[in-house]
């Protein structure tokens, strides 16, 4: 089950961001039979852009499985 609510922020969408608005921002890849990984920011719209609430090192990590 899939469940996302509005806004959506992607093509299309009005919503004008305003100061104080907080976002999930989601993502993930799998190979079936073989790995999964999923990532998730917290962002905040601040006066000036965003920032970022999910504070953890952001480098691609690989392993040998």
């Amino acid at each position: 089950m899939a469940y996302l609510e509005a806004p959506e922020l992607k093509a299309g969408d009005k919503t004008i961001l305003q100061e104080g608005m907080t976002f999930a921002v989601d993502g993930g890849i799998s190979v079936d039979g073989v790995t999964a990984g999923r990532i998730g920011e917290s962002i905040l719209v601040t006066e000036t852009g965003a920032d970022y609430l999910t504070l953890y090192p952001r480098e691609l990590l690989v392993t040998d499985r």
